[in-house]
C-alpha cells in the first residue's frame, strides 16, 4: 500500500513548491490555506492537478466551523 495524497499545513510561503512537488509525483494535495501568495502559482498548480488527474484542494476553516456557523446565526 503506497502513499495517495498528501496534506500541506507549513508556512504558506512553502505551499506551491511543496503542493507542486506532491503532485508531480502523482499525490492527491490538500493546502491549507492560502493555496498560494499569488493567483498565477495556484492556476499552475491546477493546470498540474488537470494534468495529473489528481485532486487539489485547498482548506475551507470557517465554511465548516462550527464557531463560524454559531456567529453567523447570531447575526
Amino acid at each position: 500500500m503506497g502513499l495517495d495524497a498528501i496534506i500541506v499545513a507549513t508556512p504558506p510561503k512553502t505551499h506551491f513548491q511543496i503542493a507542486q512537488d506532491c503532485l508531480n509525483h502523482g499525490h492527491h494535495v490538500f493546502v491549507e490555506k492560502p493555496l498560494t501568495l499569488n493567483s498565477s502559482e495556484a492556476e499552475q498548480l491546477i493546470e498540474i492537478a488537470r494534468e495529473k488527474d489528481r485532486i487539489l484542494m485547498v482548506g475551507h476553516t470557517f465554511e465548516y466551523n462550527a464557531a463560524v456557523h454559531a456567529l453567523k446565526k447570531l447575526i
